[in-house]
């Protein structure tokens, strides 16, 4: 069974770091899809931005972001 003893370390934040500033040293464009809400707000506040959403049937709604090249 997974714990939420993980939960409020900011073990996300500082995978988006990585992630983003690979990211921005490479040029690349960013792109990444959810199916937690809850996930959002960690995305946006690394630069990500909700394109829209995409619903299918009865399956979770899938929410996908992208963030822009930076240099």
């Amino acid at each position: 069974m997974v714990t939420d003893w993980y939960k409020g370390k900011g073990i996300g934040a500082t995978l988006m770091k990585h992630g983003t500033r690979l990211l921005d040293e490479n040029g690349y464009l960013g792109y990444l899809e959810s199916s937690n809400p809850k996930n959002i707000s960690l995305y946006e506040r690394h630069g990500f931005e909700i394109m829209d959403e995409i619903r299918i049937g009865t399956v979770p709604v899938v929410t996908p972001t992208i963030r822009e090249r930076r240099s």
